[in-house]
């Protein structure tokens, strides 16, 4: 197992509704709601060595102006890294368990939406 971060984006115009959620919670269930109905896309995963924070934001600016960035960072296999289908269901699977934890929470307003950034990380 090595760590890995994997980026989600949500395009939607109303992205996650942010300004209505609290809690870490609240966030956290928000996220697999999402992810359980596909609306959060997997755009990108790195392993740990190769990431760079400035990947995740790119996508809050032109040309993309995703609604929402998701950094979901947690351990991967090599049996998990075999298909983009697995490494989804691997995400949602450790959020549904309670094996992450949001460390980061951003906002700001972008071009055409209010955006967010999260990041979240392998519990303790």
């Amino acid at each position: 197992m090595h760590p890995y971060t994997m980026t989600f984006v949500d395009a939607d115009q109303k992205g996650l509704a942010f300004d209505v959620l609290q809690s870490e919670g609240d966030v956290s269930q928000t996220i697999v709601e999402r992810l359980k109905v596909g609306k959060l896309i997997l755009a990108d995963f790195n392993w740990e060595g190769f990431y760079d924070p400035k990947h995740s934001l790119a996508y809050l600016e032109a040309p993309y102006h995703c609604s929402a960035v998701v950094e979901i960072h947690l351990e991967l296999d090599t049996d998990t890294l075999g298909s983009r289908s697995t490494i989804y269901q691997h995400c949602l699977s450790a959020l549904q368990k309670g094996q992450l934890a949001v460390v980061h929470s951003d906002s700001k307003k972008g071009t055409y939406t209010s955006q967010r950034l999260i990041r979240l990380d392998m519990s303790a």
